[in-house]
């Protein structure tokens, strides 16, 4: 069997000259990985799902979540307040046919009325376009009552000093429904852990040498944990461990992992656990391209913890 391959589809205009008409695609645009990729300008575009009318019920609101395809979690500060929500709709034992309880319908209009686009668009390409550089990723770490989150950035200086700094990924969690043991210092470390995961992956799967990978947190107590190892508490202890663990991974890997505090105003993670609206996502220099502080020389950055928190009580 003979199979002639065609609709070729490329974002340089020389190579698309090279091949013949007859076997080009008819459009500039077509469909990737679940999203849309506009080769003459190079973009992705992730399609968001529209909120539906009325008061939904416990199944709409589910299939509203879910219809939005963000793998790799670039809108999940907006997504994490529906989550949340949905969370609460679960507390409420409200069956799936059922519409959200009154006490519920404040937060689905807030949800509602954030959505004012149907799609998100990002530049497909994350690294320079041109010259040598080195690559490094940087992972960030929060918490708040209700959530917590990373976000990992890719850090790429160029020989004549000058970096660039791109969001790659992010995810979030809902805090646990019933587990009034999971304090705002447990919650962050949780973030840390998660943080490690997600650096795991990352490093596995990604196509580009690394030199460095750095976490930033902004909890004392959490960085005291990690960095020192020996808590008293079983549960902080046997997540302390997990994470050890993947730093022993990382080690394998030629990578040195190192944790640093970072001030709370310039931690992206924060807007991820605390969650935000589309336009704020869009509007957000430190959401997309990290604090300004990533453009410095490192000896500029947030020094590594050097000291334990003054109150004891942090720890638990």
């Amino acid at each position: 069997m003979h199979m002639r391959l065609r609709e070729f589809l490329c974002n340089s205009k020389e190579v698309m000259n090279i091949i013949p008409k007859e076997d080009r695609a008819n459009s500039t645009q077509a469909k990737l990985l679940g999203h849309l990729w506009d080769a003459e300008n190079d973009t992705i575009t992730i399609k968001i799902a529209q909120p539906p009318s009325g008061i939904p019920t416990k199944r709409q609101l589910a299939s509203f979540i879910a219809s939005t395809y963000d793998p790799q979690g670039l809108l999940s500060p907006m997504v994490v307040q529906c989550k949340s929500l949905m969370a609460k709709v679960w507390k409420s034992k409200t069956k799936w046919r059922d519409p959200l309880p009154a006490n519920l319908l404040p937060d689905w209009e807030k949800i509602r009325v954030a959505i004012t686009d149907k799609s998100y668009t990002i530049p497909r390409r994350i690294t320079p376009k041109h010259g040598l550089f080195k690559t490094s990723l940087i992972m960030f770490s929060d918490a708040s009552k209700d959530h917590y989150a990373t976000c990992a950035y890719l850090h790429f200086e160029r020989p004549d000093n000058t970096t660039q700094v791109q969001l790659l990924f992010s995810k979030t969690r809902i805090r646990p429904i019933n587990n009034e043991h999971l304090t705002i210092p447990r919650m962050e470390l949780l973030g840390v852990l998660t943080a490690a995961h997600a650096a795991c992956t990352i490093i596995t799967e990604i196509n580009i040498p690394l030199s460095s990978l750095t976490f930033f947190c902004d909890n004392t107590a959490v960085l005291n944990w990690v960095t020192h190892k020996n808590p008293s508490d079983k549960w902080v202890s046997n997540r302390i461990r997990s994470i050890t663990e993947l730093e022993t991974e990382f080690t394998k890997k030629q990578l040195s992992p190192t944790f640093r505090y970072v001030p709370t105003d310039q931690n992206p993670a924060d807007i991820a656990s605390r969650g935000a609206t589309l336009q704020q996502i869009k509007e957000s220099k430190i959401w997309n391209h990290g604090p300004d502080f990533l453009l410095l020389d490192r000896t500029f950055w947030p020094k590594s913890l050097e000291q334990s928190p003054a109150d004891p009580k942090e720890f638990h």
